[in-house]
């Protein structure tokens, strides 16, 4: 199938996203963790000290330059993760993370509307 993905993350803690048929395109540096939503397309990952989300990742073989546009980096302002924290479970709109300093189970939210756009395609709703 030509729409399967795959992600990869080399010794140098690069993120790369392949299909099965082409090339890897990198797409994020300094990754730890990464975890596919359990029904979506969506990818998370925990990169640079962030959590990062691509809401539709495979865009970047229909356009590179709107690969910055499905993406949301979750910012306080601090590098609240590190290279230890893992992404335990990323369903519906919750992405657990957990944390490797101390074992703390966090809970993190991300936009309802990609999975409601997700659910209305699936079912013909437009």
């Amino acid at each position: 199938q030509s729409d399967r993905l795959i992600v990869l993350v080399d010794r140098n803690r690069d993120l790369h996203l392949s299909n099965l048929k082409g090339p890897t395109h990198k797409i994020s540096t300094m990754t730890s963790s990464i975890k596919w939503h359990d029904t979506l397309s969506c990818l998370s990952a925990v990169s640079d000290g962030h959590l990062v989300t691509w809401y539709l990742p495979v865009v970047m073989y229909l356009d590179r330059d709107l690969l910055p546009d499905v993406k949301y980096i979750r910012d306080d302002g601090s590098q609240e993760f590190t290279r230890n924290d893992k992404i335990q479970d990323f369903s519906t709109t919750r992405i657990n993370v957990r944390r490797g300093s101390d074992g703390a189970l966090l809970t993190f939210g991300i936009s309802p509307y990609p999975s409601l756009l997700f659910s209305h395609t699936a079912n013909n709703d437009w």
